[in-house]
Order: structure tokens, then sequence, then C-alpha cells
């Protein structure tokens, strides 16, 4: 050993190896231990269970579009269109089922909060059961084929299951609800101003921005499925989607092994050398 230290210039994969064996009981009670422990703790992570949807934008985009059309020809009053496009208000969707007042309109519900724990005693902040929300709740935005894929996790495939589809109704609801209240502002508002107004292309261009508001709130009223509409609907996962727990005790064998090699050879050649040094000197 000493030679090999003395001239590092000959140092091989071979001395490599030779370093290795002279470990190799330190590298394994290493390894084993730190396996053990990762399979302990795999084992006693819970199953979660996803389940998932996936959405389109409903037609209720075409009603906002064609606003904005007519809107756009009255300068100020173009704001009255709402959203231009079914991509945008599938954006404004997405957002609107991270934020705090979604939440706090789910919550309304009374079994919401107990299904989102599984029952568990635990005593949650406001903040810390937001943040458990949105870490169960999983959403992608294909563009390529404009749909919305949206899951969510729980330990109990019929909660997860229950839950994704109260979150999608009161999503419906929510915006249907807020969009309601506009269209009747809006409608109240285009009244006053075609009473005031007298040019005749612009009674015409405020009388058709009514009837489009009016269309509007009665597809609201109606509507189970405002914002989004399904294409393929959720359903009560099988099989479970979390933990791996192959792949975690076999990562954790891989990498304790290797850092348990290169810690401990390390160390062999580090008091190797002042072995080496001591005897020289």
């Amino acid at each position: 050993m000493n030679k090999i230290i003395k001239d590092t210039n000959e140092f091989s994969f071979l001395d490599l190896i030779s370093l290795a064996m002279i470990v190799k009981n330190r590298i394994i009670i290493f390894t084993f231990f730190f396996t053990i422990g990762s399979a302990f703790y795999a084992f006693n992570l819970k199953d979660q269970f996803e389940s998932f949807a996936i959405l389109e934008a409903s037609s209720k985009n075409n009603i906002n579009q064609s606003q904005s059309g007519i809107a756009s020809s009255l300068g100020s009053l173009g704001i009255l269109a709402g959203a231009g496009s079914a991509n945008n208000s599938t954006l404004i969707a997405i957002e609107n089922i991270k934020s705090k007042d979604f939440f706090d309109f789910l919550l309304l519900n009374e079994s919401f909060t107990s299904d989102l724990l599984d029952g568990q005693r635990t005593i949650y902040s406001y903040e810390q059961l937001h943040s458990i929300y949105l870490s169960n709740l999983k959403i992608s935005n294909n563009k390529a084929t404009s749909t919305t894929r949206i899951g969510f996790y729980n330990t109990s495939a019929q909660k997860s299951f229950k839950l994704l589809n109260f979150i999608i109704k009161s999503l419906n609801d929510y915006i249907r609800d807020k969009d309601l209240k506009t269209s009747d502002s809006q409608i109240l508002f285009l009244e006053e101003r075609l009473t005031k107004t007298q040019n005749s292309d612009v009674k015409l261009i405020i009388a058709s921005l009514i009837e489009s508001n009016l269309k509007k709130s009665m597809i609201s009223e109606n509507s189970d499925e405002y914002v989004f509409t399904y294409i393929d609907s959720p359903r009560i996962p099988e099989n479970k989607s979390s933990p791996k727990r192959t792949l975690i005790i076999l990562l954790t064998f891989l990498m304790s092994f290797m850092a348990s090699l290169l810690f401990f050879v390390c160390l062999e050649i580090f008091k190797n050398y002042k072995k080496a040094d001591t005897s020289f000197s």
C-alpha cells in the first residue's frame, strides 16, 4: 500500500479495487443500514391514489369571442367583452382553482376538509390546509390539443375521486356565479348607456352587447359544465400512483454504496498518506 501512496502516477483501477477490498466491511455495513432504513421508510409511507380528468374549454367561450368582436367597435366599452379566447379562459380557470378565494369556496362544504385530510385528527392552520390542497392537486395544460388534465391525490381511492369531482363542479359553479354577477352589472351599465346615446350605430352595438350578455346569463344559469366539459371523466383509481417503494430502496442502495465507497476509500488514502509522510520524516 505504501508503494501505491508514494507514487500516485502509478495509481490504477486495480489499486482502487485493492483499497475497496480493505474497507469492504465498512462499505457493506454502511450500505446495509441505509438500505434497511430506506426500506423501513418506504413501507411506512401511505399509498397515494390519483383520480384525474381530461377536460376541454366549454362552448361558453364562443359567446365571449362574439362579445369581444362587437365591443371592439366601442373603444372603452371593449372591456365589457370578457375573455377573448378559450385558451385565455382556461388559464384563468387554472389560476382560479389554485387561488385562496376558491379554496375558501371549497371550505364552505363541511366534508371537504375531512376528506382532504382523510380523517386525520391533526389540527392544521389555514395556510397549511391550502398547502396540502395544492400539493395534492396536479394540473397540466396541453397547448397542442387545447386540453387540460386535472388530477387529485389522496390516501383513499374513493376520496380522491370524490374530491376531484367536487373540485371541478365547484370550479364551474364558482366561475359561473362570478360571471353572472359581472354580466348583470354589465347589462345594467349598458342599458343606462343605451338611454343616453343618440347615435343609432352605437345604439345597435350596445343592444347587441346587451343581447350577448343576456345569452351568456341564460347559458350560465343552465350549465353544469360552464368552464370545462369532460373528455375523460374522473374514475375511482384501482392502482396506487405512489410511492414507488422498490425504486426508493434501489436508489438508496446505489447512492449509499457509491457514497460509502467514495468516503471510505478516500479516508483510507488519506490515512496512508499520513503514514507515508510520517515514515519519510
